[in-house]
């Protein structure tokens, strides 16, 4: 992680040498720092790394100064290409140096860069897709940026949470792609590169996710040899910057298949680490409808026939939704509400740290890349009259219990009509019943925020209901849920030191899968085609023809159960908060927790609400208190 700040007026208007001392909180020690004239540059390799004296900023050929958080996965070809043998920084400044601001289209990795450029001007860029966040302050006297806020309140830069930033998390939206979460503080997007002088500010936006070329085979069985490549491909530079990994590993599809290629790359006497959660004993085996449950039966069955792994199953049972809750807020400023269903991933932190692991690989992208379903394919056989194709589709639906014509009307007609129309008919079809699982329904219906009850009137909601309108509505909204929210991946690396990876975030690798005909993801009715055709030889035939999804919160009701006495003191505490109280319905709230179910309910809808946006409102409660100072004891 890195900090940045420019004076170009008052000398004294930040304090930065208080940043390098607030980036390195983690560390024990300042983060490595120097200046140059009016720019101040400070680094911090590793959350705990050890001091460097003397260090100085790495430089581009040319001489211009090079911060960069993350990995290039292309720097050998860039090294050949540009006669460059130095460090990641020095290489991607001298890709700079050569191609200005269309460096970015040759680098792949994921990253977060900012290069002081020769006539002063100080260039900004995220990589697309997965990459390390960038915050930056343009003030009266000068300019900050750095990965993370902390370090920006630290130098002096008053700490406000965003007069809609509270809003946003409570209706379940993206934070603000303009301004962020916190006043002063703005993003650079993911995929841009933002140019910033003391007279004005220039963007350019080099990657857009819609623009992916398509990608067309002859033969059916060429697009699953193209995408067994580009996944070795893709462990490999996983696998280059890691000494001791760790695999998350669940009985689905997407990790089993990334572990297979991890073990096949991996030499032959090198054993593997494997992480698992699982639900804890009192679970009563209740979940929702087209969903298993525990992914332990799965995994010990890959275990099985992949004898050098050296698995750990964890259940969590220690942890609950706020477990590490303000350590991850000191760590990384962010309190997104989908944090509470995040606590499973707390054990498997644990677990690598204290199993000596360096990083954690996992397999996050596998529902957009070759383990897709292609929810927009209904409407897409239907505009394109390749009905049987639809009639297949919606007859191998599980768990749907209408008639085949109204699966096919709903899944193809309907997203096909335009958007005003589509919600009236929704409204009289299923009028006074819920329409989506996202909207969070503990908004007070008299209150500011009561218009954002229906998910389609909420601005940026994180689950988009239209998404399986098109192809191209899907990418946008995962390309715009992926570029936000990293400086969670830095929260956890810090309080937990040990890093992670997605290994399918892979752009190359990304844009091949969304390249590929929807018939390669579903045919006849069968759905996550590609991955399945994948997994042949890697995985067990029981895993691989699996039609369900895991739920990997399936034993909630157990957890929280306990818990009611804490649970009901937490919304009272919301209902005498000064800035959430009139926001929230705690009257709800307290009468589902008055009304506990006895045993977990199934519908999605109920389960949605007691174990998802009840523990949300609680975490968006503690982050607002502690982004604020304030103490409610």
């Amino acid at each position: 992680m890195y900090f940045y700040t420019r004076t170009w007026g008052d000398p004294d208007w930040v304090a930065p040498t208080r940043a390098a001392q607030s980036l390195g909180l983690f560390a024990g020690h300042p983060a490595d720092h120097c200046r140059d004239g009016a720019d101040f540059f400070a680094e911090l390799p590793a959350p705990r790394a050890r001091a460097r004296p003397g260090w100085r900023v790495p430089r581009s050929p040319s001489g211009c100064a090079v911060l960069l958080l993350g990995w290039i996965d292309n720097l050998a070809e860039l090294r050949a290409q540009l006669g460059v043998n130095g460090s990641p920084e020095q290489v991607y400044g001298a890709a700079v140096d050569r191609w200005g601001l269309e460096a970015d289209r040759h680098v792949v990795g994921e990253y977060a860069a900012l290069v002081v450029q020769s006539e002063g001007a100080i260039r900004m860029a995220r990589s697309p897709w997965c990459s390390f966040p960038l915050y930056f302050h343009v003030g009266k006297h000068g300019f900050m940026a750095c990965n993370i806020p902390r370090p920006f309140f630290a130098a002096g830069l008053d700490k406000h949470l965003h007069e809609d930033a509270i809003e946003r998390l409570l209706a379940f939206e993206f934070e603000s792609a303009e301004h962020g979460q916190f006043e002063g503080l703005e993003p650079v997007p993911g995929g841009q590169v933002l140019t910033i002088t003391q007279s004005g500010r220039s963007a350019h936006a080099w990657y857009d996710p819609l623009a992916v070329p398509q990608v067309r085979f002859k033969r059916d069985e060429d697009y699953v040899e193209a995408a067994n490549a580009m996944l070795a491909e893709a462990v490999g530079k996983a696998l280059s910057n890691a000494q001791k990994p760790a695999m998350t590993l669940s009985g689905g599809l997407d990790s089993s298949i990334v572990c297979d290629e991890v073990l096949r790359q991996l030499p032959a006497d090198q054993r593997l680490t494997s992480i698992t959660f699982v639900p804890i004993r009192e679970w009563d085996g209740r979940t929702v409808s087209s969903l298993f449950g525990d992914d332990g039966p799965y995994v010990r069955e890959f275990l099985r026939t992949h004898p050098r792994i050296d698995p750990i199953f964890v259940d969590n049972r220690d942890y609950d939704f706020l477990s590490y809750s303000q350590e991850m807020f000191m760590g990384a400023d962010a309190g997104h509400p989908a944090q509470a269903m995040g606590l499973v991933h707390t054990g498997v932190s644990v677990a690598a740290r204290d199993a000596g692991c360096d990083w954690i690989l996992s397999a996050g992208m596998g529902n957009l890349t070759f383990s897709q379903e292609a929810p927009w394919a209904p409407a897409e056989f239907f505009r394109t009259l390749r009905w049987k194709q639809l009639w297949h589709t919606a007859r191998n639906r599980i768990d749907d219990p209408r008639p085949i014509w109204r699966r096919m009307v709903a899944m193809g007609v309907m997203p096909n009509l335009p958007e005003g129309l589509r919600w009236k008919l929704r409204d009289l079809v299923h009028r006074g019943q819920e329409t989506g699982a996202t909207t969070n329904p503990y908004l007070a219906a008299d209150g500011p925020l009561a218009a954002k009850l229906k998910a389609r009137n909420a601005d940026g909601n994180i689950s988009d209901l239209d998404f399986y309108t098109s192809r191209e509505r899907l990418i946008r909204n995962v390309y715009d849920i992926w570029w936000r929210g990293g400086e969670s991946r830095l929260g956890a690396w810090q309080v937990f030191g040990t890093r992670g990876r997605d290994v399918l975030a892979y752009r190359p690798f990304i844009e091949l899968c969304l390249g590929m005909p929807t018939e390669q993801f579903t045919r006849n009715g069968e759905r996550r085609r590609l991955a399945r055709r994948m997994g042949i030889g890697r995985l067990p035939e029981a895993q691989r023809t699996e039609v369900r999804h895991g739920d990997h919160l399936v034993d909630w009701h157990a957890r929280m159960t306990p818990m009611i006495p804490r649970l009901r003191e937490e919304v009272r505490q919301i209902a005498e908060h000064p800035q959430l109280g009139a926001l929230l319905d705690t009257k709800a709230m307290l009468r589902d927790l008055d009304n506990w179910p006895t045993e977990a309910p199934t519908d999605i809808h109920s389960v949605s609400r007691l174990r998802f946006a009840l523990p949300a409102m609680i975490y968006v409660r503690r982050f607002v208190d502690f982004e604020t100072g304030r103490n409610p004891q």
